[in-house]
């Protein structure tokens, strides 16, 4: 028992000393950083792409759209010249967005709308299913050549609907035309944007209400002595077991109350004592030695979230420029609060 003891006091101070000596994150290096949303995207996989020249960044699409929190997107590039952001789906489709003028060292929030460019265009509408695709490609081409037309207007095909789960329908759609391919190759055409048809639909059993969802699907807790478990379509409690003793919430199990009385009945030996006392006089010292190097690391940090605040700089903006510097984010949030 003397050993364990030594063995902890042993790790608790090489863990004091870590902390002390942690190193000063690095300085703000030569990129731009963009962060943001790409709003009404179908469900799939996505890869947000920045083409700048002859250089391309890629960053992640999360499920709900956002892109470039964790990890931030940078580019790296040269004052003044144009980003093009291109959407790329997992079939190696790619959908341009819109652009962006690189400016070396800014944090740029930058959000996008899936099937509209940047620029505002005529809208127009069309079929949701793919008809008429090679005749439309080709007049495309054909009034191009001949000097009467330099517009492409972008087409959309839509698979069909799923099962009905949960209340409602979905289908992906994909773009079907090359404008994105005239623009890489340098054509003068103007593109007229065509909003995406409706991934999603309604459907279900009519002429009664539809029930909601009472749980997550397969979630625990204890409900007085009994353990239950959500169903698999969230719409009941399942009792799995009943306790003889209590439920445990932070276990999510049964406890029985004769073993841990029996337990806390043993006494503790009165050499432990001082011992205990000691770990405790090394935590505070620990603890006070700790404060006072964050007192000292953190001032000028937050001196500069103080400052940056007074200039009408939001938190987003002011965290995303110390995380590019280096801080860790659970530690920038902190400091914002």
């Amino acid at each position: 028992m003397k050993r364990r003891l030594l063995f902890a006091f042993v790790i608790i101070l090489l863990i004091s000393l870590a902390i002390a000596q942690e190193d000063n994150p690095p300085s703000l290096t030569d990129f731009h950083q963009f962060y943001g949303k790409v709003n009404q995207l179908p469900a799939g996989g996505y890869i947000l792409l920045a083409k700048m020249g002859g250089a391309s960044f890629s960053a992640s699409v999360a499920n709900d759209g956002r892109f470039g929190y964790s990890p931030v997107f940078k580019v790296t590039g040269q004052n003044g010249q144009e980003i093009i952001f291109v959407l790329k789906t997992q079939n190696g489709n790619e959908t341009i967005l819109g652009t962006h003028q690189y400016q070396s060292g800014q944090v740029t929030l930058k959000d996008f709308t899936y099937g509209l460019q940047t620029q505002e265009e005529p809208e127009t509408t069309t079929n949701e299913t793919s008809t008429s695709t090679s005749t439309s490609r080709s007049n495309s081409r054909t009034n191009q050549t001949n000097g009467t037309s330099n517009t492409c207007t972008q087409e959309w095909s839509c698979g069909t609907w799923s099962n009905c789960q949960g209340g409602s329908q979905t289908r992906l759609c994909e773009r079907i035309d090359d404008c994105d391919d005239q623009v890489f190759a340098g054509e003068n055409i103007t593109v007229i944007s065509v909003s995406v048809p409706s991934p999603q639909q309604s459907c279900g059993v009519t002429g009664g209400p539809q029930l909601a969802q009472v749980c997550q699907p397969n979630l625990s807790r204890c409900s007085g002595k009994l353990l239950q478990k959500c169903s698999s379509d969230g719409f009941r409690w399942d009792i799995t077991e009943t306790c003889t003793g209590q439920c445990d919430s932070l276990t999510l199990s049964c406890r029985d109350l004769t073993s841990s009385t029996t337990t806390s009945s043993n006494k503790i030996p009165t050499w432990l004592y001082p011992v205990i006392g000691s770990l405790v006089l090394l935590g505070i010292v620990a603890g006070v030695a700790l404060y006072l190097h964050n007192r000292k690391k953190y001032g000028p940090v937050k001196e500069y979230i103080i400052q940056s605040r007074k200039s009408g700089i939001p938190n987003e903006q002011i965290r995303a420029r110390l995380v590019t510097r280096g801080w860790d984010s659970r530690k920038v949030n902190s400091l914002l609060k």
